[in-house]
């Protein structure tokens, strides 16, 4: 099951509130996220299917960075 951390893929806004860029369309090569709890993920990329959310589920506690 999923935690409850939830991390958007995507930019919206603009007078519309359309979508304008997605995680996909970006030349990055990991996602870094920081949550409320200081636990830090780095995630790669191409380990990322999703186009416009990501549950920080089990699927990614292997990308958790431990200092």
């Amino acid at each position: 099951m999923c935690g409850t951390y939830q991390v958007a893929l995507k930019s919206c806004g603009g007078t519309n509130g359309g979508t304008y860029k997605t995680l996909i369309d970006t030349k990055i090569d990991f996602l870094f996220v920081l949550n409320e709890k200081s636990e830090m993920y780095l995630i790669p990329k191409n380990k990322i299917s999703n186009k416009s959310t990501l549950n920080l589920c089990d699927k990614y506690r292997k990308y958790r960075v431990k200092i």
